[in-house]
């Protein structure tokens, strides 16, 4: 019987895919009891040679190409031919922390859990800086997924921190929009209001690598904007859950707009830290992007009363915004 489906998009990862794959043959399960599904997106490079040779020496290792498409139509391909009770998203680049897969999976199955969440942590190759990501909700307790759409201290953006049952997925039609950013947002922001039994495990399974010139650090200009312009749409896919979803109950409802104005005046506060580096025509371009998304102006409302009375006086007067940056 298959467990576990660990479903890997690959594109061009002769550098990690080892690593990552082999990860997986550390968490104390035998190898009958789950599989992992490569899903290669066209790749380039001498990935999929490696795979060939990783499906020698193990028996559950399959491999699924297709054209480029993105993560998210490979993560798909994955998911069409999944067999595992649960499945699970790992990137390539990525890997398992030793011996944390089988706690988890044990526990999904006990409780029936449609979605189980686990921490992440990330490690910044040019500093060393680990950085731990935790779950701000009591362990072991099974909530709804209206109730975690509605506490705003709650992330949901990675589908790589969760375990989910596949015929809870199967049975809502839940799968990736093929998007080329914001995909793990958009996912989970389907999932959730679906959701009946979802726990938070406490245990740190997954550790991802953030490598030298990321996006928020960077100084070039076209990665700021491509950073900018990802996040406002992050603020405007909450939103549009808000509005649409008729799944969530209204203080959920209310909840979620809140929090996309709060992602959406956190990125213009964070742009004019960054002021330097960003330019008034890329400015107007990010609010012209954001007002067709439907996110700006900043209405009803945020998370915080100092950050909507922010967005009245200076983030919402788009002139006086805009002069703060250079030309």
């Amino acid at each position: 019987m298959i467990r576990l489906s660990v479903i890997i998009p690959m594109w061009n990862a002769e550098r990690y895919i080892e690593r990552c794959v082999s990860s997986c043959y550390r968490q104390g399960l035998a190898e009958e009891e789950f599989e992992i599904l490569i899903a290669n997106d066209g790749s380039t490079d001498g990935s999929v040679d490696i795979v060939k040779r990783l499906q020698s020496e193990h028996s559950n290792i399959l491999l699924f190409s297709q054209e480029n498409a993105g993560a998210g139509m490979a993560r798909n391909l994955g998911l069409n031919h999944a067999t595992g009770r649960y499945v699970m998203f790992v990137d390539s680049d990525d890997y398992l922390n030793p011996n944390t897969l089988k706690p988890i999976l044990e526990l999904a199955e006990e409780k029936d859990l449609d979605v189980c969440r686990y921490d992440m942590e990330c490690i910044t190759l040019d500093t060393g800086i680990h950085k731990f990501e935790g779950y701000p909700i009591p362990i072991g307790r099974i909530y709804t997924g209206d109730e975690l759409l509605g506490n705003a201290a709650v992330p949901f953006g990675s589908a790589c921190a969760s375990l989910y049952k596949r015929t809870f997925l199967e049975e809502n039609g839940l799968c990736f929009s093929g998007q080329t950013s914001s995909e793990d947002v958009a996912f989970n922001l389907r999932v959730f209001p679906y959701a009946k039994r979802i726990m938070y495990s406490g245990i740190c399974v997954y550790t991802y690598e953030i490598r030298t010139g990321s996006r928020r650090h960077s100084t070039d200009l076209k990665s700021h904007k491509r950073y900018m312009m990802n996040n406002v749409r992050n603020a405007a896919l909450v939103k549009e859950t808000a509005l649409k979803n008729e799944l969530i109950s209204d203080s959920t409802r209310a909840s979620l707009i809140r929090r996309a104005n709060s992602m959406m005046a956190g990125e213009m506060l964070n742009q004019i830290s960054n002021r330097r580096h960003l330019t008034r025509s890329v400015i107007a371009e990010m609010l012209n992007f954001a007002k067709e998304l439907g996110i700006y102006p900043i209405r009803g409302g945020t998370l915080s009363r100092k950050t909507s009375l922010i967005s009245g006086l200076l983030l919402n007067n788009s002139k006086v915004f805009k002069a703060i940056f250079r030309n």
